[in-house]
């Protein structure tokens, strides 16, 4: 059996599902979503990759919003799904982010 079939180190694992979290934001449809914690994670486990548990999917959520890199903190939502005004994670849609006044 190879290394790559058999379960990884957390960090590993951790790090394996941020880079998921982010593909997930580059994805044509995601642009210019938010979502909260809650939602997202949910999104994730159904649509994201399987082989990730539900806690890791948290804990990496837990960990973009205090380290956002590549995405984007929204304070106050609202949520893409729920509408609840809470904080919220995405990546704005690219022709918002060159609009200047």
């Amino acid at each position: 059996m190879s290394d790559i079939a058999g379960p990884r180190r957390p960090g590993e694992t951790e790090e394996f599902a941020r880079q998921e979290l982010e593909g997930f934001f580059r994805r044509r449809d995601e642009q210019g979503r938010f979502y909260c914690a809650a939602c997202l994670a949910k999104q994730l486990a159904r649509e994201g990759t399987r082989g990730i548990f539900p806690a890791t999917w948290l804990s990496s959520i837990e960990n973009a919003f205090e380290r956002p890199r590549t995405l984007h903190v929204e304070p106050s939502g609202p949520c893409a799904v729920c509408q609840q005004l809470r904080p919220c994670i995405g990546v704005p849609h690219p022709r918002n982010r060159s609009d200047s006044p």
